[in-house]
Protein backbone atom coordinates (compact mmCIF):
# COMPACT_ATOMS: atom_id res chain seq x y z
CA UNK A 1 0.00 0.00 0.00
CA UNK A 2 1.76 3.26 -0.92
CA UNK A 3 2.77 5.46 2.36
CA UNK A 4 0.97 4.70 5.64
CA UNK A 5 0.69 7.96 6.09
CA UNK A 6 -3.37 7.24 7.56
CA UNK A 7 -1.48 4.78 10.33
CA UNK A 8 0.71 7.41 11.34
CA UNK A 9 -2.06 9.53 11.71
CA UNK A 10 -3.68 7.17 13.90
CA UNK A 11 -0.85 8.34 16.72
CA UNK A 12 -1.72 12.21 16.69
CA UNK A 13 -5.70 11.51 16.67
CA UNK A 14 -5.22 8.53 19.90
CA UNK A 15 -3.24 11.76 21.53
CA UNK A 16 -7.06 14.15 20.70
CA UNK A 17 -8.98 10.74 21.96
CA UNK A 18 -6.93 10.93 25.53
CA UNK A 19 -6.67 15.06 25.90
CA UNK A 20 -10.63 15.18 24.96
CA UNK A 21 -11.43 12.73 27.62
CA UNK A 22 -9.22 14.52 30.11
CA UNK A 23 -10.28 17.78 29.39
CA UNK A 24 -14.10 16.68 29.57
CA UNK A 25 -13.42 15.24 33.33
CA UNK A 26 -10.21 17.25 34.88
CA UNK A 27 -10.78 19.03 37.39
CA UNK A 28 -9.99 22.45 36.50
CA UNK A 29 -11.01 24.49 33.56
CA UNK A 30 -10.38 27.76 35.44
CA UNK A 31 -9.27 28.82 38.55
CA UNK A 32 -8.18 31.90 40.72
CA UNK A 33 -6.07 32.03 44.06
CA UNK A 34 -6.57 34.93 46.26
CA UNK A 35 -4.12 35.75 49.29
CA UNK A 36 -6.46 36.63 52.35
CA UNK A 37 -3.42 36.83 54.71
CA UNK A 38 0.19 36.05 54.31
CA UNK A 39 -0.43 32.55 55.39
CA UNK A 40 -4.13 31.74 54.18
CA UNK A 41 -5.09 31.45 50.49
CA UNK A 42 -8.25 30.54 48.85
CA UNK A 43 -8.89 29.13 46.09
CA UNK A 44 -11.59 28.96 43.54
CA UNK A 45 -11.88 26.71 40.36
CA UNK A 46 -14.28 25.10 37.99
CA UNK A 47 -14.51 22.34 35.49
CA UNK A 48 -17.48 21.66 32.88
CA UNK A 49 -19.29 19.92 35.90
CA UNK A 50 -18.56 21.77 38.93
CA UNK A 51 -17.40 24.79 40.87
CA UNK A 52 -15.03 24.12 43.70
CA UNK A 53 -13.69 26.12 47.13
CA UNK A 54 -10.36 25.06 49.28
CA UNK A 55 -8.68 27.64 51.49
CA UNK A 56 -4.77 26.56 51.76
CA UNK A 57 -3.05 27.34 54.79
CA UNK A 58 1.14 28.00 55.12
CA UNK A 59 2.76 28.19 58.54
CA UNK A 60 6.09 27.32 60.01
CA UNK A 61 6.59 24.27 62.02
CA UNK A 62 9.39 23.39 64.79
CA UNK A 63 11.49 19.80 63.63
CA UNK A 64 11.41 17.08 66.02
CA UNK A 65 15.15 18.11 67.12
CA UNK A 66 14.38 21.71 67.96
CA UNK A 67 16.80 22.54 65.78
CA UNK A 68 14.82 24.39 63.12
CA UNK A 69 11.17 24.90 61.16
CA UNK A 70 9.46 23.29 57.99
CA UNK A 71 7.42 25.10 55.84
CA UNK A 72 3.77 23.45 56.10
CA UNK A 73 0.57 23.79 53.67
CA UNK A 74 -2.89 22.55 54.75
CA UNK A 75 -5.68 22.34 52.48
CA UNK A 76 -9.00 22.35 53.81
CA UNK A 77 -11.45 20.00 52.54
CA UNK A 78 -12.57 20.83 49.09
CA UNK A 79 -16.69 22.48 48.78
CA UNK A 80 -17.84 21.70 45.58
CA UNK A 81 -21.36 22.91 44.28
CA UNK A 82 -23.08 21.78 40.69
CA UNK A 83 -22.07 24.87 38.00
CA UNK A 84 -25.76 25.72 37.49
CA UNK A 85 -26.01 26.70 41.10
CA UNK A 86 -22.78 28.95 40.93
CA UNK A 87 -22.97 30.05 37.40
CA UNK A 88 -25.58 32.82 36.05
CA UNK A 89 -28.29 31.19 33.50
CA UNK A 90 -26.45 32.45 30.66
CA UNK A 91 -23.16 30.96 31.59
CA UNK A 92 -24.64 27.54 32.48
CA UNK A 93 -26.22 27.95 28.54
CA UNK A 94 -22.70 28.11 27.14
CA UNK A 95 -20.68 25.74 29.86
CA UNK A 96 -23.86 23.02 28.71
CA UNK A 97 -22.73 24.21 25.07
CA UNK A 98 -19.40 23.42 25.60
CA UNK A 99 -20.12 19.89 26.99
CA UNK A 100 -21.59 19.11 24.16
CA UNK A 101 -19.62 20.29 20.95
CA UNK A 102 -16.40 18.59 23.27
CA UNK A 103 -18.54 15.45 23.55
CA UNK A 104 -19.47 15.84 19.30
CA UNK A 105 -15.62 16.38 19.02
CA UNK A 106 -14.58 13.28 20.69
CA UNK A 107 -17.56 11.51 19.03
CA UNK A 108 -16.00 12.42 15.23
CA UNK A 109 -12.00 11.45 16.04
CA UNK A 110 -13.49 8.05 17.27
CA UNK A 111 -15.16 7.83 14.09
CA UNK A 112 -12.05 8.86 12.26
CA UNK A 113 -10.14 6.69 13.17
CA UNK A 114 -12.51 3.52 13.33
CA UNK A 115 -12.47 4.42 9.26
CA UNK A 116 -8.57 4.25 9.27
CA UNK A 117 -8.92 0.96 10.73
CA UNK A 118 -11.28 -0.68 8.79
CA UNK A 119 -9.26 0.96 5.41
CA UNK A 120 -5.83 -0.73 6.39
CA UNK A 121 -6.51 -3.78 8.33
CA UNK A 122 -9.76 -5.00 6.58
CA UNK A 123 -10.41 -4.16 3.20
CA UNK A 124 -7.99 -5.55 0.57
CA UNK A 125 -6.24 -2.92 -1.21
CA UNK A 126 -6.36 -4.58 -4.50
CA UNK A 127 -10.39 -5.46 -3.99
CA UNK A 128 -11.65 -2.57 -2.14
CA UNK A 129 -8.86 0.58 -3.52
CA UNK A 130 -11.74 3.10 -4.16
CA UNK A 131 -13.45 2.24 -0.97
CA UNK A 132 -9.94 2.85 0.94
CA UNK A 133 -9.77 6.10 -0.94
CA UNK A 134 -13.68 7.23 0.06
CA UNK A 135 -12.97 6.07 4.00
CA UNK A 136 -9.50 8.06 3.81
CA UNK A 137 -11.90 11.19 2.96
CA UNK A 138 -14.27 10.29 5.37
CA UNK A 139 -11.65 10.15 8.09
CA UNK A 140 -9.94 13.33 7.08
CA UNK A 141 -13.56 15.17 7.16
CA UNK A 142 -14.66 13.81 10.67
CA UNK A 143 -10.98 15.06 12.17
CA UNK A 144 -10.98 18.11 10.79
CA UNK A 145 -14.48 18.29 11.86
CA UNK A 146 -13.11 17.02 15.69
CA UNK A 147 -10.31 20.00 15.68
CA UNK A 148 -13.14 22.63 14.32
CA UNK A 149 -15.25 21.12 16.98
CA UNK A 150 -12.63 21.24 20.41
CA UNK A 151 -11.49 25.10 18.79
CA UNK A 152 -15.06 26.42 18.75
CA UNK A 153 -15.29 24.97 22.41
CA UNK A 154 -12.01 26.56 23.54
CA UNK A 155 -13.41 30.14 22.30
CA UNK A 156 -16.87 29.81 23.84
CA UNK A 157 -15.60 29.41 27.20
CA UNK A 158 -12.84 31.70 26.75
CA UNK A 159 -15.79 34.48 25.81
CA UNK A 160 -18.68 33.20 27.40
CA UNK A 161 -17.76 31.12 30.60
CA UNK A 162 -14.83 32.12 32.03
CA UNK A 163 -15.00 34.57 34.81
CA UNK A 164 -12.88 37.73 34.22
CA UNK A 165 -9.63 37.13 36.54
CA UNK A 166 -9.63 33.93 36.64
CA UNK A 167 -6.79 32.02 34.83
CA UNK A 168 -7.29 29.18 32.02
CA UNK A 169 -6.12 26.45 33.62
CA UNK A 170 -5.62 22.43 32.24
CA UNK A 171 -8.81 21.62 30.43
CA UNK A 172 -8.90 24.98 28.45
CA UNK A 173 -5.54 24.28 27.36
CA UNK A 174 -6.43 20.74 26.55
CA UNK A 175 -8.88 21.35 24.76
CA UNK A 176 -6.72 24.02 22.23
CA UNK A 177 -3.81 21.04 21.67
CA UNK A 178 -6.26 18.88 20.35
CA UNK A 179 -7.53 21.01 17.75
CA UNK A 180 -4.50 21.55 16.31
CA UNK A 181 -3.40 18.06 16.56
CA UNK A 182 -6.77 16.87 14.85
CA UNK A 183 -6.29 18.74 11.94
CA UNK A 184 -2.60 17.11 12.00
CA UNK A 185 -4.25 14.07 11.70
CA UNK A 186 -6.91 15.21 9.02
CA UNK A 187 -3.92 15.82 7.04
CA UNK A 188 -2.36 12.48 7.23
CA UNK A 189 -5.46 10.77 6.30
CA UNK A 190 -5.93 13.31 3.23
CA UNK A 191 -2.83 12.83 2.14
CA UNK A 192 -2.59 8.92 2.36
CA UNK A 193 -5.73 8.61 0.21
CA UNK A 194 -4.72 11.23 -2.08
CA UNK A 195 -1.20 8.69 -2.75
CA UNK A 196 -3.55 5.74 -3.15
CA UNK A 197 -5.40 8.07 -5.66
CA UNK A 198 -2.07 8.68 -7.45
CA UNK A 199 -0.95 4.63 -7.67
CA UNK A 200 -4.60 3.83 -9.10
CA UNK A 201 -4.15 7.03 -11.67
CA UNK A 202 -0.49 7.46 -12.63
CA UNK A 203 -1.46 9.68 -15.74
CA UNK A 204 -3.49 12.37 -13.45
CA UNK A 205 -0.14 12.96 -11.22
Amino acid sequence: MPLKKGIVGLIPAAIVILFLSLAIGVTKWQDKVDDLTVYIEHERYADLWEFCNRTILTYSKSTGSGLGSETVRETSPTSCADIADVFTARMTKFNNIVKNVMFAALACIVIACLGILVKYFILKEWIHEKLQIRLGFISAAMAFFSGALAIVAFGVYNVEVKYEGFTPHAGFYLTLTTGILSWISSVLFLSSSLCIGASMYPDMT
